[in-house]
């Protein structure tokens, strides 16, 4: 299993480096630019270095605030949580219209 997130780590190492990512916001062309990012147009390449450096400053882990406090979820270290982290704006249909999402679409 260890080889196998290793692959996806490098990969995805590879992808910001090599490929980079569109930044479509001005102002964080300009940020990542100030911290040495090369940019080109809006896209943005990471060395791996560089995405390392602010992964090690990641929290070891952290608390999801909940309205009501009993439901608080931390994650991290052996707390792990699967689910969406998003979903889709809108969904499309069957025959080719487009509606809002709702919370039963997820």
């Amino acid at each position: 299993m260890e080889d196998k997130l290793d692959k996806i780590h490098e990969t995805a190492l590879k992808i910001l480096n090599d490929i980079g990512i569109n930044l479509l916001h001005p102002e964080v062309l300009d940020i990542v630019q100030q911290k040495e990012v090369r940019v080109s147009g809006k896209r943005a390449f990471f060395r791996p270095e560089q995405v390392m450096h602010w992964v090690h400053k990641a929290p070891s882990k952290f608390t999801l605030y909940a309205k009501n406090p009993k439901n608080n979820t931390v994650i991290g270290n052996d707390n792990v949580l699967c689910s969406p982290g998003y979903g889709c704006a809108q969904i499309i249909m069957a025959d080719g219209t487009r509606r809002n999402a709702v919370l039963s679409d997820y």
